[in-house]
């Protein structure tokens, strides 16, 4: 009788306690703009929607490996067995092709091979060969880590020397039709070689490679801005580059302070110095500080300068909120920074910032609001495509 009683009392108050809860409806995909028509944080659910829905929302899932314990790391491992047994047996079924696995690895391999002369022929690190060194010197590395062919770290050896040949003492590299002097921080200029070099050194264990890399970071080190992030370059003797492009302050286009952020964090754990990450608090501050608008208007532009107001590096570059600083610039850094120091301010920003150009994007999606844009548009660049 007493268990029943319990059991009763429980019942019931799972009902009351459930009573009232409104059940999360699905999101609601407007056929005609191809959008959703509210993604608001009081809307956001993941009812009824698949899997392809759910990466395009939200990311799709993320597994915190090393937040697992001893028992998570053997279930998932149990879970990647049974994978790989049911992979066996659907290549072992007679509608199976066996030997597909191993013709597509032959052609890959065919073109690697090929692909050794052309890229290690290239004459120098400049110029239209720039991304192309970089892009084979991570090819080949990935592809011996892949199929353990020494030829293919050689190759990417001789892909990253070329490029290693090219920095300057400080420890950035050339900016095109630049001296030393300049340093172009964003866009890749000098931080992309970072990675490369890195990358290098993991595969090779040859030391040259991590002393370029560290030397990389450093010199960014010392042109971080006080109390902010980086700029987009900077000239160690003062003068002009005739580029555009911000020297004393911080900006958020192009990597320019997203990038040696993350070369900063990198640089710290490789070698425990705590003077790579010690002021990277500031750039927290320095965005909060920055911040446009007033209420529930929370935006962000591209540029500023040491005062943290808004200026321009190029003409169009107006001040006003600029989505793509919050997607591409100050939305990972806010993430980033919460990471590291667990500051809810910097979460409470981003969620202040998402609602805000949530209720943007509910405008801009409006018939009128297309409308006017694709006359913009039309207006603007005839011979190119409409917006959608």
């Amino acid at each position: 009788m007493k268990n029943r009683l319990l059991a009763s009392l429980l019942l019931f108050l799972s009902i009351i306690s459930g009573h009232g809860k409104e059940e999360p409806r699905p999101l609601t995909l407007n056929e005609k703009t191809g959008h959703y028509e509210d993604l608001s944080y009081t809307a956001l659910s993941d009812k009824n929607l698949s899997w392809e829905q759910c990466a395009s929302l939200f990311g799709g899932e993320t597994s915190h490996f090393l937040e697992l314990n001893k028992n998570d790391y053997k279930k998932k491992e149990q879970e990647l067995q049974n994978l790989l047994k049911r992979i066996k047996i659907r290549e072992t079924q007679n509608w199976a092709d066996p030997k597909l696995l191993q013709r597509i690895e032959n052609e890959i391999i065919t073109w690697l091979d090929a692909q050794i002369e052309i890229q290690t022929s290239t004459s120098s690190y400049s110029g239209e060969h720039i991304q192309s060194l970089r892009n084979a010197a991570v090819g080949f590395f990935r592809a011996y880590e892949i199929f353990n062919k020494k030829s293919y770290l050689d190759a990417g050896l001789k892909c990253t020397d070329k490029i290693l040949a090219t920095q300057w003492p400080k420890g950035h590299w050339p900016w095109p039709g630049k001296t030393e002097n300049f340093i172009r921080i964003q866009d890749g200029t000098t931080t992309k070689p970072f990675w490369i070099m890195l990358y290098a050194y993991k595969v090779s264990r040859d030391k040259k490679y991590l002393e370029s890399a560290l030397r990389c970071a450093d010199v960014l080190l010392s042109i971080k801005r006080p109390g902010g992030g980086w700029g987009d370059q900077w000239s160690f003797d003062g003068s002009r580059s005739g580029n555009s492009g911000v020297y004393h302050g911080t900006s958020f286009n192009d990597g320019a302070t997203n990038d040696p952020f993350q070369i900063m964090v990198m640089a710290y754990h490789i070698t425990g110095n705590k003077k790579y990450i010690s002021s990277l608090h500031e750039i927290g501050e320095f965005i909060a500080k920055a911040k446009m608008g007033e209420g529930e208007l929370v935006g962000w532009c591209e540029q500023y300068n040491d005062k943290a107001q808004p200026v321009r590096a190029r003409q169009y570059e107006i001040e006003l909120p600029y989505p793509r600083t919050l997607t591409r610039g100050v939305g990972p850094l806010l993430i980033w920074l919460y990471l590291m120091d667990k500051n809810e301010a910097h979460m409470n920003l981003l969620r202040g910032a998402y609602e805000w150009h949530e209720k943007v994007r509910q405008i801009e999606l409006h018939p009128t609001t297309q409308k006017h844009w694709k006359s913009m548009a039309k207006a603007w660049s005839p011979s190119h495509h409409t917006l959608t």
